[in-house]
């Protein structure tokens, strides 16, 4: 799967977190911030901007998998390239994958140097020549382009390896908190959690909205969705307002409003409560409460869990029409501005 970088794209720029990464460690310490979790089997690409370098996008492919066990390196480094939206300067390229070897009394062998390379013929063909490489695997990192033992060592360098956090990693940590263990984590936080008896009281909010015209259905998912956000974020839905939250976006006017409509101010917010109505959502009304989920996550930068959400949506209906569309959009890097959701679909709660 491909994901996007986190948070760093949808805030205003007075707002953002200005990610300047200079040393190869402090590449090492920025990417599992930016993504949300700590990665594995993946290549990972930073574009850089003006002024001093900043990260100002970035992009996430497995290994293992589509895309990357489907395409040679050159084709998953035009892959990334094509799929890495903004104009950028120079580009930082991660390797998450197996342990150097080393060939008899020569120098170490690190794997997927040839796609390094690829991704770095790529970038240069866009303006943005690979200015950093490494390699992370078992807990430590290793330089593509350096080979002196003073800095680089055989043995690597440890992730994490100094004796505090570095200034980067505690800047990152409190402007987008801590990631995750593993994308499994990521999956892990989205799993079905329904409560004994909802689903009973979701049927009955749904028999309920069926009686009302669609002006009356948006007026209420706008009002009851306000009422839980202006508790503060994090504040959890109760049963009652979850399963009318989560009847009202079956119908797909009221999905798209959800969806295209949050203030800025709330979409963390909005963010998390989904989240709570996504592992609350009976089956049969999973796919449009993860369709939702997905465009919030998406606008909020979030892109591993955008697919995630999507991931639900097309597990429980896998011709939905706007997650099928969501998750083209995630694969190649298409950000949320570009996506308008399909409004001729007709409703079905199935």
């Amino acid at each position: 799967m491909t994901s996007t970088s986190r948070r760093l794209a949808r805030q205003p720029a007075a707002a953002r977190p200005v990610v300047t990464v200079g040393a190869a460690a402090d590449l090492v310490a920025t990417v599992p911030h930016l993504f949300g979790f700590h990665p594995a089997a993946s290549l990972v690409v930073l574009g850089l901007r003006p002024p001093r370098s900043r990260v100002g996008g970035g992009m996430r492919v497995d290994l293992v998998g589509p895309p990357g066990g489907q395409l040679s390196d050159r084709g998953l480094a035009e892959h990334v390239s094509r799929g890495l939206r903004g104009t950028f300067t120079e580009s930082l390229v991660v390797v998450y994958g197996d342990e150097p070897g080393r060939s008899r009394g020569g120098p170490l062998l690190l794997p997927h140097r040839r796609l390094v390379l690829e991704v770095d013929r790529a970038m240069s063909g866009r303006g943005a020549p690979v200015r950093e490489s490494v390699l992370v695997a078992a807990g430590r990192w290793w330089s593509y382009d350096c080979s002196l033992s003073s800095c680089c060592p055989a043995e690597g360098t440890p992730v994490g390896g100094q004796e505090a956090p570095s200034a980067l990693a505690t800047q990152l940590a409190v402007e987008l908190g801590a990631p995750l263990p593993s994308r499994d984590a990521v999956v892990a936080s989205l799993a079905a959690t329904v409560p004994l008896l909802f689903p009973a009281e979701v049927d009955a909010a749904l028999d309920r909205c069926d009686r009302l015209p669609v002006e009356d259905l948006l007026a209420c998912v706008r009002r009851r969705q306000q009422s839980v956000l202006d508790r503060g974020p994090g504040a959890e839905a109760t049963r009652a307002e979850a399963a009318e939250l989560i009847a009202l976006v079956q119908h797909v006017l009221v999905r798209d409003e959800v969806i295209t409509e949050i203030a800025p101010a709330d979409l963390d917010a909005a963010v998390l409560l989904w989240s709570q109505l996504l592992r609350w959502a009976p089956p049969g009304t999973v796919s449009q409460t993860g369709a939702v989920l997905a465009g919030l996550a998406h606008a909020a930068g979030e892109g591993v869990l955008a697919l995630t959400a999507v991931e639900r949506a097309l597990a429980a209906d896998p011709g939905h029409r706007l997650a099928l569309l969501q998750l083209q959009c995630l694969q190649n890097g298409i950000g949320p501005a570009e996506l308008a959701p399909p409004r001729r679909e007709r409703h079905d709660r199935h």
